[in-house]
């Protein structure tokens, strides 16, 4: 019996709705482009800058649920991954949980995260007998992770403004800085799945003849994660 669990549909999962995010902050660059193009610099009564304010918030509004279903499929992937790592063997440098919940502690979410995946960057190639590659691509999309969240933050402050115009022009940067991020992060997927890939396929070849184990209880949980 393969020891691991397969991972390669929540990565799938976890891309698909990464590009639905891509588009939601493409919608969003759109959107601010039209508010600096009219000129609209705060919301009064014309029909134009209604229509354009509207829109402007809605954008955001869809963005916001999107990304809080990327945040969801993604920890999913990220947990069972880390979680592979841990039946294959390896002493990891966190438990399994904190795959998940390293994402929600302030401060700490800052770094362990990224310790997390630099792990199953690694740790996935040894386990798929590729040969290792460097994790530059890594430490990019999460320094673009990092000014992604500052960004949103400065964003956050400047929308409590009558400017309208001026919140856009930081919605514009701040969405250039996420669709880097996002294109970033599917690429740190796609890798990290093609090595999970390798794994896979090295277990079957080794299992082959053997008898299949009786799946116990605590497995048949995991595969609810």
């Amino acid at each position: 019996m393969i020891p691991i669990l397969d991972n390669s549909e929540r990565a799938r999962r976890t891309i698909l709705f990464f590009w639905v995010l891509l588009g939601t902050y493409i919608l969003v660059t759109l959107v601010s482009l039209l508010v600096l193009v009219t000129g609209t610099q705060t919301a009064d009564e014309s029909n134009q800058a209604g229509l354009v304010t509207m829109a402007f918030g809605l954008s955001f509004v869809l963005m916001l649920g999107v990304h809080l279903a990327v945040v969801v499929v993604y920890i999913q992937w990220f947990r069972r991954a880390y979680h592979n790592l841990q039946k294959a063997g390896h002493r990891t440098e966190m438990t399994e949980g904190w795959a998940a919940g390293s994402w929600f502690v302030p401060f700490a979410n800052m770094v362990l995260p990224y310790r997390i995946m630099k792990e199953i960057w690694y740790k996935t190639q040894v386990e798929s007998t590729q040969t290792p590659e460097g994790h530059t691509i890594v430490r990019t999309w999460w320094l673009m992770f990092l000014g992604g969240n500052i960004a949103s933050r400065v964003l956050d402050k400047l929308a409590d403004e009558d400017n309208l115009s001026e919140v856009a022009f930081y919605a514009i940067v701040s969405s250039g800085i996420h669709i880097i991020g996002i294109l970033l992060a599917v690429r740190v997927v796609r890798k990290v799945a093609g090595f999970e890939e390798g794994f896979m396929q090295r277990l079957r070849i080794e299992t082959v003849g053997q008898q299949p184990e009786m799946v116990d209880e605590a497995d048949d949980r995991e595969e609810q994660y």
